[in-house]
């Protein structure tokens, strides 16, 4: 009720099995908003090879893509 009322302190984590089996069209969405949106834009080339390793939390603002283990070897200073 809180994130349908647009709460934006409450998270609510979408099961690990619902994102494995939906990934293919969570992806088409994400590609849609990728160019227009410059929070997916620039963090999109990170996850986008690796999605089925990340996780998704929902608030009543928005969501969040986050990934279990830091792509740091996409970073060459950290290489």
């Amino acid at each position: 009720m809180e994130i349908k009322s647009g709460e934006s302190g409450t998270f609510l984590p979408v099961p690990y099995w619902s994102w494995i089996d939906n990934r293919t069209s969570i992806t088409e969405i994400i590609l849609k908003y990728s160019s227009e949106d410059n929070a997916v834009k620039f963090t999109w080339p990170l996850i986008k090879d690796d999605i089925e390793n990340c996780q998704c939390f929902i608030s009543g603002k928005g969501l969040e893509i986050s990934t279990y283990i830091n792509p740091i070897n996409q970073f060459g200073s950290f290489v």
